[in-house]
């Protein structure tokens, strides 16, 4: 099987994302990539594996900033009343 590979404008196209943003992950390792002449190529693999990866995540609920410490308590209480914690 034949692996396509993508410039770092492409795959950060494809995310939605800065190509900044893209470079930034490339070397830190959070998306997979190769460097060919001094360009980093991107494999679709890749960017599919992480996108599949964030559909599993759970969306974090956050307490209104404006909450007084008990809101912010009952809050956290109802998060672990339902297992979210």
């Amino acid at each position: 099987m034949q692996n396509t590979f993508m410039t770092v404008e492409d795959a950060a196209e494809r995310l939605r994302v800065t190509p900044y943003t893209m470079r930034k992950w490339l070397r830190i390792g959070r998306v997979g990539g190769v460097k060919l002449g001094g360009q980093w190529r991107v494999p679709e693999a890749s960017l599919t594996a992480l996108t599949a990866s964030a559909t599993r995540l759970q969306p974090i609920a956050f307490a209104s900033p404006d909450a007084t410490e008990e809101e912010g308590a009952q809050f956290v209480q109802e998060l672990r009343a339902q297992g979210d914690v």
